[in-house]
C-alpha cells in the first residue's frame, strides 16, 4: 500500500488547471456541480494523487493514465482535513 498526501491550501490554481483538464467530460461535469469550493479542489487533488500513485506504479506519464469503472481501487479524501 502506497499513501500520498497534499495539503489542500498548497494546491495551486495552476495544478487544479491541469488535473481538471485531464479528467473526462462526466467527472468534470461532476465537479462543476459542487456548490462548495473546498470540495471541488479536493476531488480534483484527489484525482491528482491517484494518479501520482498510478504514473510510480506503472512507470509512465501522468497524462497517459485513462480512468475505468473498476471496483477494486479505491481512493479516499479527508473532507474535515487541510490534507488529502
Amino acid at each position: 500500500m502506497n499513501i500520498y498526501y497534499k495539503r489542500l491550501g498548497n494546491f495551486t490554481a495552476e495544478e487544479y488547471d491541469k488535473y481538471f483538464s485531464m479528467m473526462d467530460e462526466s467527472r468534470k461535469a461532476a465537479v462543476n456541480r459542487m456548490r462548495i469550493e473546498n470540495d471541488r479542489r479536493r476531488s480534483v487533488l484527489g484525482e491528482s494523487l491517484a494518479r501520482l500513485g498510478i504514473s510510480k506504479l506503472l512507470n509512465c506519464n501522468e497524462e497517459e493514465i485513462t480512468f475505468i469503472q473498476y471496483p477494486e481501487v479505491y481512493v479516499t479524501a479527508c473532507p474535515n482535513s487541510d490534507y488529502e
